[in-house]
Formats: C-alpha cells, structure tokens, sequence
C-alpha cells in the first residue's frame, strides 16, 4: 500500500491462530480501523494496561463470589477492610470518600446499609460532634478474617508459575507505574486528535 493510500479494511488483516505477529497499525489509519484492529489482537499483545484490568476484573470476580456469600458488595466489603486495619473509630466517612474516592452521598447510603446489617455501628466523635466515628462490630471481624483468607488463596493462584524474583520484579515494576502517574496529573493529550 502506497503512504499516500487510505488504508481501506482489507489493508489491516484480522491475526488468526496461525499469525500472532504484532502488527503495525499505519499513523494515517481512520479510527474505527484501528480500534478494529485492536479489539482483534490475541491477549498477549494487548497493552500493558488492558492486561491489567482483566486481571483486576478476574481477581474482582473471585472477591465478589465471597460478598455475595455475606450479602454484601465488593464495595462494601472494602470499606469495611479499611475501616478493620486502623485502630478503631478512627476511620469517618470523610476518611472514606477521599480513600475510595467515593461521592459523600454514596459513602452515607454505604454507611446506613453496613450499619443495618449489623457490620459497623456509627457514633458521634466527642471531639467533633460534626463528625462520625466508625466501628467494625464481631460479625465484620470475622467476615474480614475470610476476606484474608480469600485474597491469599486466589493471590497464590495468580502467582503460580512465578518465582519470588518475578514478584518482586513485578511489586516494584507496579509502584513505579503508579507514581509515574501520580507524577504526571495532566498527561500531554496533543496526540490525540478528533474530527470536527
């Protein structure tokens, strides 16, 4: 195909089984092609982070079968893992929001649902009447207490096949991601372009 050529949809060839060479998508490529052509690579070739949210949406759906089991979300259930690993009442709702980066709204109906199933009970800070304290009651102790179990049973079936080297490889490569982006508030969107 010529440089000064539209490429057309036979020009960007579907992989199959037998082809799993990454390929090149032309600069000049129109969008809809080339989001077509993304959504026909093998997982392997997939970015960095689309591996990763299948990963968290495969660890995510284990977590839920355990919530679900206690009648609960995994939202709730990682509200009430917060409020379990600092010393209690003192986590509040505010904690929450800016924690989960939550909406105070959805962390009040949250907080109201824990609270009549019998996980938490909410009790006015003696320093700051405006405020609210929150505690885990037994039942939430021991739900968290299989909660861990859970995590570390899937998280080893994550893992298998990796050496601790990997691991650590893997822990340190993840931090620096996440600071990379915490470094980096307003990405430079210039490359992205869209037509009128």
């Amino acid at each position: 195909m010529k440089p000064t050529e539209k490429p057309t949809e036979k020009s960007i060839e579907k992989p199959t089984e037998e082809k799993k060479a990454v390929q090149k998508i032309p600069d000049s490529a129109e969008p809809a092609l080339i989001i077509e052509a993304i959504r026909h690579q093998p997982v392997e070739e997939r970015p960095i982070s689309v591996l990763m949210k299948i990963t968290r949406n495969r660890f995510s759906s284990r977590m839920n079968e355990v919530a679900e089991a206690y009648d609960l979300t995994s939202t709730q259930c990682d509200i009430l893992g917060m409020i379990s690993h600092h010393e209690p009442g003192t986590v509040s709702p505010v904690d929450i929001e800016r924690r989960l980066h939550l909406s105070k709204a959805t962390v009040s109906g949250l907080m109201k649902r824990l609270e009549l199933k019998g996980y938490i009970r909410l009790e006015v800070n003696p320093e700051d009447h405006r405020s609210k304290q929150i505690f885990t009651t037994r039942k939430a102790d021991l739900l968290q207490l299989q909660i861990i179990q859970s995590v570390d049973a899937t998280e080893k079936v994550m893992l298998e096949g990796i050496t601790p080297e990997e691991i650590n490889m893997l822990r340190r490569l993840l931090l620096l991601m996440i600071d990379n982006l915490n470094q980096d508030q307003n990405p430079d969107m210039t490359a992205v372009k869209t037509k009128a």
